[in-house]
């Protein structure tokens, strides 16, 4: 559902917040609402586990897309790591790129099994963004793969860290 399409009275046909409304709609209303929001709130909360390969992830969400909507958020565990760039596919619709950055795909092993991820879906670029994520050393699991194991090291090697005992630790720990 989206806020923006439709009346009060339209936007969803199990609502009918209409102005003068019968008084005997109210409480069908108010649950039909209720439903809504809490299909909302399992959809953002990480119950939802992502299927499909470890370079395709397709997700079934509560409110049943019936297309790729701008500003469509989902929370889900992958049932397997990430072996490159990713799709998601929500709801049976085409499968469009997962990355943490526009128009940059993510590196092997940046997506845990087992972890929650939350994205959004994004119209302008047809690709779903994950939320507080980016290419930081900080944000990005260590040694989730070899292949990325070796490019966090070229990055680690070209930051300047602080830290010489944890700058030492982590390329202990990208060895691996």
């Amino acid at each position: 559902m989206v806020a923006n399409e439709g009346s009060n009275a339209t936007v969803d046909s199990t609502v009918n917040w209409r102005e003068g409304q019968a008084p005997s709609s109210i409480n069908d209303s108010a649950r039909a609402m209720m439903a809504a929001v809490a299909k909302w709130r399992d959809d953002i909360t990480g119950i939802l586990i992502a299927g499909g390969t470890s370079t395709a992830y397709s997700i079934v969400s509560n409110q049943r897309i019936a297309a790729n909507t701008d500003g469509f958020t989902v929370q889900f565990t992958p049932a397997a790591n990430s072996g490159g760039a990713v799709t998601l596919s929500v709801d049976g619709q085409a499968p469009k790129p997962l990355r943490f950055r526009i128009a940059t795909d993510l590196p092997p092993g940046v997506l845990i099994s087992g972890s929650l991820y939350q994205a959004t879906f994004r119209a302008a670029s047809q690709e779903w963004l994950l939320h507080s994520f980016d290419a930081s050393i900080y944000a990005i699991p260590i040694g989730a793969a070899s292949t990325f194991g070796a490019r966090l090291r070229q990055v680690a090697r070209s930051l300047f860290l602080r830290d010489r005992l944890f700058r030492e630790r982590l390329m202990q720990l990208c060895s691996h």
